[in-house]
This record gives structure tokens, sequence and C-alpha cells, in this order.
């Protein structure tokens, strides 16, 4: 298992900003981490929107740790796309970015990718739920730069009350049809990209 810590966007407002800041800069210390986050923007709702500056400062202190540490960064980004391309340019000085249950674009996706960013993009159960934008990133980017994941217990589908972990099974078999590719290759990849994303290759 391998561990990340972040301040998570939709907390902004609900905690105490600078003692989970040097909590998560103690952990750092430690070296009990992986990846830091989930940071960044969630503009999904008024009142998401109405911390939008508290979010900022969150993300803010959580991108310089990344760069300090030479951490990857996982990032939440909800209704708030332009915001990955203001930042692109610190990305850039990252290791690695992870952007968690992408919602964009195939091209900007690519559009990061050609900022000079080692990024990668994960997908859960969208791919089963017929979501256009998650199927074609999952069906055009290149296997270089795809994860699965679940985002357990909560991004589930209409009528369900939860996601199982287990689940990553069904997001894997829906990604090998979506790209017609054979199970074993995809397989392979995506362990090559978990395995670049948190610099564990020996």
């Amino acid at each position: 298992m391998y561990v990340s810590y972040g301040l998570h966007p939709q907390s902004a407002g609900h905690i105490d900003v600078k003692a989970n800041a040097d909590f998560l800069e103690n952990l750092l210390q430690q070296h009990k981490l992986h990846a830091i986050g989930e940071a960044g923007f969630d503009y999904f709702n008024e009142e998401f929107r109405a911390q939008a500056a508290t979010q900022e400062e969150m993300f803010n202190i959580q991108l310089a740790l990344a760069a300090q540490y030479n951490m990857p960064l996982v990032i939440h980004c909800r209704k708030a796309n332009e915001k990955l391309f203001e930042y692109a340019r610190q990305f850039k000085k990252l290791p690695a970015v992870l952007f968690h249950s992408f919602m964009g674009m195939p091209n900007e996706a690519r559009s990061l990718l050609d900022r000079g960013i080692n990024a990668y993009f994960s997908f859960g159960k969208q791919v089963l739920n017929n979501n256009k934008k998650v199927i074609a990133c999952v069906r055009e980017l290149p296997d270089s730069v795809l994860l699965t994941e679940t985002d357990a217990p909560w991004q589930f589908l209409k009528g369900e009350k939860c996601t199982h972990p287990s689940e990553i099974k069904k997001v894997f078999d829906t990604f090998c049809q979506i790209r017609n590719q054979p199970s074993h290759e995809l397989e392979n990849s995506l362990k090559d990209n978990f395995l670049d994303l948190f610099s564990l290759k020996q």
C-alpha cells in the first residue's frame, strides 16, 4: 500500500489550513508519504465556489511542498479545468502529476502533456455509465499515461450506495473493451505507469 495525504478542496472552510499543512509537512519529513493529494479545485456548487480563495491557498501550499520534497501530486479538479492550465508551468517542475478522475476532453489532456508535464490520467466507474468525455479519453490517450481507479467508496453509479475497491476489475475490463486491447497488454502498461508515477521502479 502506498500512501498519499492532502488538503482536499472540498474541506476548504472546514479545516485549520495551517495545522493540516504542518501535519502534511511532518509526514513528508518522516518519509511516510509516496504522494501529496488529493489537492486541487472544486467549483461544483455555490458552497465550494465560495471557498475558491481558500482552495487556492491550500493548493499553493501543497504544490510548494511537492516541489520541495520532489513528490508526485494527485489532482482533484471539478468544474475548474482552467486552473490546470494556469498552473501548468509549475506542474512541469514536479516528478509526476496524477489527474485523478479526469473530466476533460482528450485534447485537454494532450495539451497538458504537450506542456512537458509528466502527467497521468486515471478514470473510474464513469467508464461504466457512458460518460462520453471519459470514454473518449480512455480510447484516445496513449496507454503510457492511463491508470484505473475506483475512488472507493465515493464514486458510484445511479442506484448504488457505494463503490468497493474490488470493482477495479470492472473498470479494467471496460478499459480493455473501450480500447480493444488485450488484457495482458493493458495490465502491463498500467503496472508500469503506477511504478513510474510513484518512482518505484528498481
